[in-house]
C-alpha cells in the first residue's frame, strides 16, 4: 500500500545537468520525470480515496484514470517537475495529512451535491498550487458571508495563477447562479462540460450537463449531450429516461412530430439493449397516449397490444383493446380482447379483479350484453348471486326490447334454475312469454 512518508527518500535538488540526489548529480530525462509524476499521482489517488466516504472511492478512483493519463502524455520536462514539486511540497510535511484534508475543502464543490468529489489532483497538476488552494479559502469565506461580488472578483485573480482549473470556473458558475444570472451560469457550465468532455473526463462532464439541464429544462442542446454522455458510458437507463424527458419539452412546444420521433428513437434504444421491460412499457404508453390524444385510434391499438404482449397484466392497455374495438366497431374482436384477459385473471386466480374490470366496462356499455353476461358468471363463481340476477335480470329486459323472444325465453329460465326470490312473478313471465309464441 502508498505510504506518503517513504517519499522522504526522494529529495532532489537542482543541479547544473540535472537533479541531485543525496549529494549524486543525476540527469533525468522528461521520461523519468514523468515516471516520478505517474508515482506522485497514483499516491494522490490513494489519498483521495482515504478522505472521502467510501461510497465515493471507487467513483474516485475511475476519476484519477483520464488525469493521470494527461499527465502521462505531456510532452514538456516543465509539467512533471510542477507536478512533482506541487505533490511533494504538500505530502513531505509532518503534518500532510491534515494538509490535504485541507487542500481537500478548499476545492469547489461539485455540479451535482450527490455526484463523485472532485479528485484533489485538480489542483495539484496547477501550477501554484499551494498559493491556490489558500486562495480559494478565502473565497469560499467571503462566499459563504453572502459577499459575491468580492469573491467573485478574489476568483478571477486566482485564474491568473491557474487558468485551466476547471473546478474554479464550476465553482465561479455556481456563484453566477446564486446571483441569479442564470443566462451566464449555463454558459460556464456547458463550457467547463465540453472540456471535461475533450479531457475524456466524462463523469465531470455528466454532472456538469445534468446541472444545465436543472437549471435550464428547455435547452435541447444541453440534453443531448448528456443523452450521449449517459449512452457513452453504458448508463441506457437514465440515457433513456432522458430521451422521454426530451420528448416532454417537445410535446409542451406544441412539436408533436419532433416528440413523437423522439419516443420512438427512446423505445429502439431500449430494444436494442434489452432495457428493463416496466421502461419499454412506459415509453409505449406515452406514445399511445399521443396517438388516443389525435384520435389515431388504430395506431393507438397497434401499441397497447405490444404492451399487452410485454405486460399482460397492464389494465390501462387491457381496458383499451377492449374500448378501441367498441369505437372502431369490431365488437367479435373487443370481446376477444377481453375473454383472452379474464382468462388470464381466472388462471391466476384473481376473479375479484375480473369482476371489477367488468364493472368498469359496462359503465360506458350498459347496453352490451356480452359483457353484462360475462359478469353475471364471474359473480357466480364468487358466490355473489343476488348480484349475477340483476345483471342476468338486465339482460332479459335489453332481449325483450330488442324483440329477441327466445333469448328472452332462455334468459329467463336460467333465472329460475337460481331460484330467485321472486320465483314466482318470473315463472308467470315464462309462462306469458311461451304462450305468445
Amino acid at each position: 500500500m502508498f505510504d506518503p512518508l517513504e517519499f522522504d527518500e526522494v529529495k532532489w535538488t537542482r543541479g547544473p545537468l540535472g537533479y541531485n540526489f543525496g549529494g549524486a548529480e543525476l540527469f533525468l530525462t522528461t521520461r523519468d520525470m514523468a515516471k516520478f509524476g505517474m508515482l506522485y499521482l497514483d499516491g494522490g489517488r490513494w489519498l483521495g480515496e482515504q478522505i472521502v466516504p467510501e461510497e465515493w472511492a471507487a467513483d474516485l478512483r475511475q476519476l484519477y484514470e483520464p488525469i493521470i493519463e494527461a499527465q502521462r502524455h505531456q510532452a514538456g520536462l516543465e509539467a512533471h517537475e510542477q507536478l512533482c514539486d506541487n505533490i511533494k511540497e504538500l505530502l513531505l510535511r509532518p503534518d500532510w495529512f491534515e494538509q490535504v484534508q485541507l487542500a481537500r475543502e478548499q476545492l469547489p464543490s461539485s455540479a451535482d451535491e450527490l455526484a463523485s468529489p472532485i479528485p484533489l489532483a485538480e489542483i495539484l497538476t496547477q501550477a501554484h498550487s499551494s498559493q491556490v488552494i489558500e486562495a480559494l479559502a478565502g473565497i469560499q469565506e467571503l462566499a459563504e458571508r453572502g459577499k459575491l461580488r468580492s469573491a467573485m472578483e478574489e476568483a478571477f485573480f486566482v485564474l491568473d495563477r491557474a487558468p485551466t482549473y476547471l473546478p474554479l470556473h464550476a465553482f465561479m458558475g455556481e456563484m453566477l447562479v446564486r446571483q441569479g444570472d442564470l443566462e451566464a451560469a449555463v454558459a460556464k457550465f456547458m463550457a467547463i462540460a465540453k472540456i471535461y468532455s475533450s479531457r475524456g473526463e466524462s463523469t465531470q462532464a455528466l454532472n456538469l450537463y445534468r446541472k444545465v439541464t436543472d437549471l435550464s429544462p428547455m435547452d435541447l442542446a444541453a440534453r443531448g449531450r448528456l443523452i450521449d454522455h449517459l449512452l457513452a458510458a453504458g448508463k441506457t437507463d437514465e440515457g433513456i429516461n432522458e430521451y422521454l424527458h426530451l420528448a416532454e419539452i417537445y410535446y409542451n412546444l406544441a412539436d408533436l412530430n419532433a416528440s413523437r420521433r423522439t419516443y420512438t428513437e427512446a423505445l429502439r434504444m431500449a430494444q436494442q439493449a434489452q432495457a428493463d421491460r416496466s421502461l419499454r412499457v412506459k415509453i409505449l404508453h406515452r406514445m399511445a397516449d399521443m396517438d388516443l390524444q389525435s384520435l389515431d385510434w388504430r395506431q393507438a391499438l397497434r401499441i397497447f397490444e405490444q404492451i399487452r404482449t410485454l405486460q399482460p397484466d397492464d389494465l390501462k392497455a387491457r381496458t383499451n383493446l377492449v374500448e378501441l374495438n367498441f369505437r372502431l366497431g369490431r365488437e367479435d374482436q373487443a370481446i376477444s380482447e377481453l375473454d383472452h384477459y379474464l382468462n388470464y385473471l381466472r388462471d391466476l386466480n384473481q376473479v375479484q379483479a375480473a369482476a371489477t374490470f367488468l364493472e368498469s366496462l359496462i359503465e360506458e356499455h350498459q347496453t352490451t350484453i356480452p359483457l353484462r353476461r360475462r359478469l353475471a358468471d364471474v359473480y357466480l363463481q364468487t358466490g355473489r348471486k343476488a348480484d349475477a340476477l340483476v345483471q342476468m335480470d338486465a339482460i332479459g329486459e335489453l332481449l325483450m326490447d330488442a324483440g329477441d323472444r327466445a333469448g328472452t325465453i332462455q334468459v329467463v329460465e336460467m333465472i329460475l334454475s337460481l331460484d330467485p326470490p321472486n320465483k314466482g312473478e318470473y315463472q308467470l313471465l315464462l309462462e306469458q312469454l311461451q304462450g305468445s309464441r
